[in-house]
């Protein structure tokens, strides 16, 4: 659904100016342009019996949810730069499995870094709350933060020289 809404928001200028966006965003655009609306209709009406569900069984034992953004280390942007290629669609769902649910469902979700890879790369965990709750969210990252005082994450990483 996401995609679809961002080729909705892009429409008109994807139509226009398609080199304003990447190869990745293109293809992505592209395929989502292709979906046909009977099918995105049909995932709203799907969403609010899953978020019914989900509700009833997940907040109704827990004030929020706290689990791994990603379900492994981040790789290297090295590593997942395939440009426009198929293989795309796989790296993106793989690294986005752990973040789909929710942002499908329409829920609140803070990610934050609590911890750095060997490489230095952070390492992220999601806070999830019911609808309207962004607050309960947005205090309990704050309060993760405060308590593991990591720092800055940018400042390690190597700046870009320019030409």
């Amino acid at each position: 659904m996401a995609i679809s809404e961002a080729a909705a928001v892009h429409f008109d200028a994807f139509r226009s100016r398609p080199e304003d966006f990447g190869p990745q965003v293109r293809m992505r655009l592209s395929q989502a342009i292709a979906i046909p609306s009977p099918l995105y209709l049909r995932a709203l009406q799907i969403r609010v019996v899953m978020l019914e569900e989900f509700l009833a069984t997940v907040f109704s034992a827990c004030d929020v949810l706290i689990v791994p953004t990603m379900p492994f280390l981040p790789p290297l942007s090295s590593d997942v730069d395939v440009g426009a290629r198929a293989s795309m669609n796989r790296i993106v769902s793989a690294m986005t499995a752990l973040t789909r649910p929710f942002s499908f469902l329409g829920l609140p979700v803070v990610t934050l870094p609590v911890a750095r890879s060997r490489e230095g790369l952070p390492v992220g965990l999601q806070i999830v709350a019911p609808p309207w709750q962004e607050q309960r969210a947005a205090s309990l990252a704050r309060h993760i933060e405060q308590q593991l005082a990591l720092g800055s994450f940018a400042a390690t990483f190597p700046r870009p020289t320019a030409a």
